[in-house]
């Protein structure tokens, strides 16, 4: 296979399984997500650490304009931004974002109701341990606050740990509650 079919800035990739369809954001998933990102409770679990956007959105127009925002760094090898599309609901219940280097990060915002430990693992049985290759990086790194009971126990399940000490961004800055996933092999 050559680089360009891994590349997924070249071609995004879709994942699936019984429950979840993970495909590139799209701007026609405005509403949807809205109900995830204007959710107190996702911005609470979710992680916002050097968001250069911001974290939330009260109206259509703003989150159109996070989706308009995260397209555009996809066109510039940034990140990539997944919608986590129920296929029960048909309706994108959050979104998930890697982008790798030496440290992968991977942000995963789900609704509320899908905080739970059975829709987490499902979401990582389908993007582990594909995201090490797919993103080159030797470890992933995502953020579950304490009161994230159900992302932390599934966390656990698929073999991350807590960091002993808080990763450092840019400019300095200190994020805590970070989860470390080594790269097997």
């Amino acid at each position: 296979m050559n680089f360009q079919e891994n590349d997924p800035y070249h071609v995004c990739p879709t994942f699936e399984s019984e429950r979840f369809r993970l495909r590139q954001v799209e701007i026609s998933d405005a509403d949807d997500l809205l109900e995830c990102y204007k959710n107190p409770t996702a911005s609470v679990r979710g992680n916002a650490d050097n968001c250069t956007y911001g974290y939330g959105s009260q109206t259509l127009e703003e989150m159109q304009a996070f989706i308009r925002g995260w397209l555009g760094e996809y066109k510039n090898r940034s990140f990539v931004r997944w919608s986590v599309v129920d296929k029960l609901r048909d309706a994108a219940v959050g979104t998930i974002e890697m982008f790798g280097g030496a440290c992968g990060i991977l942000r995963v915002d789900l609704l509320g109701g899908y905080e739970q430990v059975e829709p987490i693992n499902e979401i990582l049985d389908l993007i582990l341990p594909g995201f090490f290759i797919l993103f080159d990086c030797p470890i992933i790194v995502t953020k579950a606050v304490p009161a994230a009971e159900e992302r932390i126990a599934a966390l656990k399940r698929h073999g991350f740990a807590l960091s002993e000490k808080p990763l450092v961004g840019s400019g300095g800055i200190q994020y805590n509650d970070y989860w470390i996933l080594k790269r097997q092999g």
